[in-house]
């Protein structure tokens, strides 16, 4: 038995062949092997360079195995507080510019200036040379001047004061001893009434240009100026509110 497995021929390129086939099969499953792994690679690698160069330059991310999740590698600051917007930033209370008053007076045109009182007095003329011929004796028709304004106001003021706008005017200048003497010292009673009743605060002939892009236009001017100088005068503080008042008024009123 021996002797005859002696005697079966080896086959030398049988057993070649064989082994060459097994060695390019290996070689064919290991390159294919190799192949689908580095393609594999090459897909993740474009991933995370398409990753990088949109959304991360430099970085700062890890790619999770879902290939979807992101972790950033350095904890977010964070953020820091802002200021809001309505902070105040001046202290609250009167200026310097408010602070160097040190009679009644100063104080007053502190916020009705000489320039308010300019304009009024100026509208004031303009309208009276208007109106002048209407009057037989054109000394009623006088013009005024920065003085006389100045003490009509403080004729209003006084009467104010005085609790006495309710009360008919006529009554407040009478000299029986009821009214009151600094009324009929300073201002007779028609002068009184005139100028109540010719006072204007604008031009009036170009208030109707005004007046249809400005609702305010007939105090428009006086406004301006009656604002910056509240402005100049004093800082609001923190904790200021707004709230409303209201007045008795019988006539229209289209800006409320």
């Amino acid at each position: 038995m021996l002797q005859a497995f002696k005697e079966i021929p080896f086959d030398e390129e049988t057993t070649t062949d064989k082994d060459e086939s097994d060695a390019e099969l290996s070689v064919d499953v290991d390159d294919a092997d190799r192949d689908s792994q580095s393609e594999a690679d090459i897909s993740e690698d474009e991933e995370l360079s398409e990753y990088d160069e949109t959304d991360d330059d430099d970085g700062n991310f890890y790619i999770g195995r879902d290939k979807e999740t992101r972790w950033r590698k350095t904890q977010i600051a964070p953020r820091a507080k802002t200021r809001e917007k309505n902070d105040v930033k001046k202290i609250p209370g009167p200026t310097s510019h408010a602070r160097d008053a040190s009679t009644e007076l100063e104080a007053y045109l502190k916020i009705m200036d000489i320039d308010i009182v300019d304009e009024i007095v100026k509208c004031t003329n303009r309208y009276m040379q208007g109106i002048r011929h209407k009057f037989a004796r054109e000394c009623r028709c006088t013009e005024t001047s920065i003085n006389e304004i100045m003490a009509l106001l403080g004729l209003l003021y006084l009467i104010v004061t005085r609790k006495g706008h309710h009360a008919n005017v006529r009554e407040l200048w009478t000299a029986d001893g009821t009214g009151v003497q600094i009324l009929r010292a300073s201002m007779i009673y028609d002068r009184f009434l005139f100028l109540l009743w010719c006072i204007p605060f604008d031009d009036l002939q170009t208030r109707p240009g005004r007046r249809q892009t400005d609702k305010l236009a007939p105090i428009r001017t006086i406004l301006d100026i009656f604002v910056k100088n509240c402005q100049q005068c004093y800082n609001t503080g923190e904790f200021t509110t707004i709230d409303e008042m209201l007045h008795p008024f019988r006539a229209r009123c289209s800006y409320i």
